[in-house]
């Protein structure tokens, strides 16, 4: 699909959402990164794109100087190449009182199983 041709596999390659990128790519030059991470916004705003991006720096065995990964590595490759057992994602169902309607989805997680 176009979207996953795409779509960002490096840091430096996002647009927008300038400070969320500045911090999480410190935490991936230091390879100390929270233990969780909440991803919201609405449709398109890069939340499964930012989540592939912080799986594959979290995992990966050569990252560069400004923390980006690889995209060469096994760990890496799990996730571009979306092979079932390299990646994980959860996601939440959120009730709209308004609509009365459940809404979905919302990617809360992505990480690399090991």
């Amino acid at each position: 699909m176009i979207y996953n041709d795409m779509r960002p596999h490096r840091f430096d390659d996002v647009k927008g959402q300038t400070l969320v990128v500045e911090n999480i790519r410190n935490q991936s030059k230091k390879n100390r990164f929270f233990p969780v991470f909440i991803l919201c916004g609405q449709y398109g705003s890069g939340k499964t794109t930012m989540a592939r991006i912080i799986a594959m720096a979290a995992n990966c065995k050569h990252k560069d100087a400004n923390g980006n990964p690889c995209g060469e590595c096994d760990s890496c490759r799990a996730v571009l190449d979306h092979s079932p057992e390299g990646i994980t994602v959860l996601q939440t169902m959120e009730w709209r009182t308004s609509g009365g309607c459940w809404q979905m989805p919302v990617p809360l997680a992505c990480s690399i199983r090991k």
